[in-house]
């Protein structure tokens, strides 16, 4: 008997439809690289672990080491000073305060002499009294502003100020007092010194001398100038300016002595007083005074200060404040 050939072959099952393979790419976040970073962490804590001893004892050694090192630079240090270099120290700090004193003598070798104050005398006027004393300075390269106060007893003049020149003489002096003073006494409450800077001034007097070159000439004191019923006394006296230099106010003090003692002080002022002018001068005293056999006539006139000084009269003359400086103090 013969079987189809189709009852030993199996029946074909039909195809399951086919499905795509997992993906291997992750879709959510990953935690790829912390393997290594654990890793890294623990061979680093190992490394300690393992070290952490060698490392404590190398910072104790260190520590050791520095705290020898300065305790022999203490040692040397000490070694040096008492030992080798002792007594050249205190030689040089013997040179200091030696030093240190010669320092002190050119200071005060530098410094200006203290004003020297006459003793005041006491005139008799007709309306009272006249107080006057000489104030000397006799520094060469010191101008000294003073501020000054005349004591009567119990009574006080008002508070004064005056610039006096280097190497000058000028009188204060308080004219009118109503009675007659007993111990009068010049007070002055303060001295401020001015040097003059002699880079910029060489010789500070012959400075002065030039521009202060005022000459007195023919002073004469009479005692019969009347004015109706009244005598009065009156001196009249040349001023000769031989400097180069004009001046808007020169304040003249003249004193008038007999026998070396002070009988008269009066005070006027020259106003406009041109470069090489002469001008007569009159003053009146308004009551008798003793004929005197000396005249004393003292120009006053701060020469640092150059709203004093004339302007030049012609346009090529120079102008003398620009040969005035002001000194360095």
């Amino acid at each position: 008997m013969i079987w189809p050939f189709s009852l030993f072959i199996k029946p074909t099952e039909p195809a399951a439809p086919s499905t795509p393979a997992p993906s291997t790419v992750p879709t959510g976040p990953t935690l790829g690289a912390a393997p290594k970073e654990v890793e890294t962490r623990y061979k680093r804590e190992v490394w300690w672990l393992e070290h952490r001893r060698g490392l404590r004892k190398g910072g104790i050694v260190a520590l050791v080491i520095i705290e020898a090192a300065m305790a022999l630079i203490g040692l040397w240090a000490f070694a040096d000073y008492f030992l080798i270099d002792y007594v050249d120290e205190q030689n040089l700090i013997g040179s200091f305060f030696e030093g240190a004193e010669d320092l002190k003598l050119v200071t005060e070798a530098q410094a200006p002499l203290p004003l020297a104050v006459s003793e005041p005398r006491t005139v008799t006027t007709g309306s009272g009294f006249d107080v006057v004393a000489l104030v000397d300075n006799r520094n060469e390269g010191h101008v000294a502003q003073i501020s000054y106060r005349w004591v009567f007893g119990e009574e006080s003049t008002e508070q004064e100020r005056l610039v006096i020149l280097q190497d000058t003489t000028v009188p204060l002096a308080a004219f009118g007092v109503g009675k007659r003073p007993s111990n009068p006494e010049l007070v002055i409450d303060k001295t401020e010194w001015w040097r003059v800077d002699r880079h910029t001034i060489g010789d500070p007097v012959a400075w002065k001398n030039a521009r202060l070159n005022l000459v007195t000439v023919d002073a004469r004191h009479d005692n019969d100038v009347v004015f109706g019923d009244e005598t009065f006394g009156r001196t009249t006296l040349t001023l000769n300016n031989q400097s180069g230099y004009g001046y808007y106010a020169v304040d003249l003090f003249v004193i008038l002595k007999r026998g070396g003692a002070t009988v008269g002080v009066n005070e006027t002022t020259v106003s406009n007083l041109e470069p090489r002018e002469e001008r007569r001068v009159q003053l009146d005293w308004f009551d008798a005074t003793p004929s005197p056999d000396t005249i004393e006539v003292y120009p006053v006139v701060n020469l640092f200060d150059d709203t004093v000084y004339l302007p030049p009269q012609g346009e090529d003359a120079p102008d003398p404040r620009d040969a005035v400086r002001r000194p360095i103090f």
